[in-house]
């Protein structure tokens, strides 16, 4: 097993403050499957509308 050292986390990581939602400006796509037989395709577009 080869293990890396993750180094040390930013203090800024935990102090600083979201201005802005990524997912408002970012595109993003949402796939709906035709053949899923766990969720109807139904709710999977009513959940990409969303």
């Amino acid at each position: 097993m080869i293990a890396a050292p993750a180094g040390r986390i930013s203090d800024a990581l935990f102090s600083g403050k979201t201005t802005v939602a990524a997912w408002r400006t970012k595109p993003s796509w949402y796939a709906v499957s035709k053949q899923d037989r766990t969720t109807a395709t139904e709710l999977e577009r009513f959940l990409a509308s969303a």
